[in-house]
């Protein structure tokens, strides 16, 4: 079974990312928050041109330079969103248990030391989440993140 992928906007991006969708294929059925990643082959880093081009397209390309891998932050389903953040976590991280390794949790910590160690090391990186761990789920620009 292949998943559906959708962006935050509602747009279809299942045929874009079928690589994706088809490592996505053994999840259970839920919403899962996170970002996509073009990681560079060479380990280099991460290319958001590369990610935007493939959106464009109508699918992988045999012979590309990266591989686009999923940073997962949240689930976020109807039976899960009332429940705690640190709730939510866990369960996201028992989803992932079996998964392929483009599909992983984001690192998470609550030691202050330790996140500013990880944003001094993530200059290629387009940014943080962060979150209470004892809220619900809320979606959107004013979920409190």
């Amino acid at each position: 079974m292949t998943r559906r992928l959708r962006s935050q906007h509602g747009t279809d991006l299942s045929r874009q990312f079928s690589d994706v969708a088809n490592a996505a294929a053994g999840l259970p059925d839920a919403v899962h928050d996170g970002e996509f990643a073009a990681v560079l082959n060479d380990s280099s880093g991460v290319a958001l041109d590369q990610l935007q081009s493939r959106a464009r397209r109508r699918g992988p390309r045999s012979g590309a330079d990266f591989t686009v891998h999923v940073a997962l932050f949240d689930v976020g389903d109807t039976d899960w969103r009332p429940r705690s953040y640190a709730e939510r976590r866990t369960e996201l991280l028992r989803l992932l248990e079996d998964s392929p390794a483009i599909l992983r949790a984001v690192p998470a910590t609550e030691d202050r030391g330790q996140a500013l160690t990880w944003i001094g090391a993530l200059a290629d990186v387009e940014g943080l989440v962060g979150e209470r761990t004892g809220a619900p789920y809320v979606a959107g620009p004013a979920s409190g993140w």
